[in-house]
């Protein structure tokens, strides 16, 4: 069931899934991509360090999660050229009811450490031209002729 949740996810579909990456400039990329009308003023990248022998990190991918009752995290198989040129990772958020999914911050131990970065709204044209320069962009993070496309009408339209 992961798999068809990671697939699910990565296409639109809300899951209970949350994409997290190894990558930083990737993870710079999303944050900066849009700002959520809620909090207009910046954009937000989580920074999480967790073991991967940690009780948090499933290592067997045919877990059910929806059997899962606490916050986990799983490094999903590469069945999508989406999810490996993101250096994906999902955490899996058990549901509270009520439409309401445990927020992380909620549910970790010293065994986690988790860091939120703002990012000034004024910064983020700045910090997007400088991803460009090091060559992350739609095309370079999703991998797809629809990515491709759009990336090579938005560089070269006047």
């Amino acid at each position: 069931i992961l798999e068809e949740l990671t697939i699910a996810q990565h296409y639109g579909i809300p899951t209970r899934l949350l994409d997290w990456t190894e990558n930083a400039l990737t993870a710079l990329y999303f944050a900066t991509n849009t700002i959520l009308s809620e909090t207009p003023d910046y954009a937000v990248v989580w920074v999480l360090s967790l073991d991967r022998n940690s009780d948090f990190v499933i290592n067997d991918l045919n877990v059910n999660p929806f059997d899962l009752k606490d916050l986990k995290f799983f490094k999903p198989a590469d069945i999508i050229q989406r999810v490996s040129s993101q250096s994906g990772w999902f955490s899996i958020h058990p549901y509270r009811g009520s439409g309401f999914y445990e927020r992380i911050e909620t549910n970790i131990d010293d065994s986690i450490r988790l860091n939120k970065i703002t990012i000034h709204k004024n910064n983020i044209s700045k910090i997007r031209e400088t991803l460009e320069t090091c060559g992350i962009n739609e095309y370079s993070i999703f991998q797809d002729l629809d990515s491709l496309g759009r990336y090579v009408f938005n560089k070269y339209k006047r």
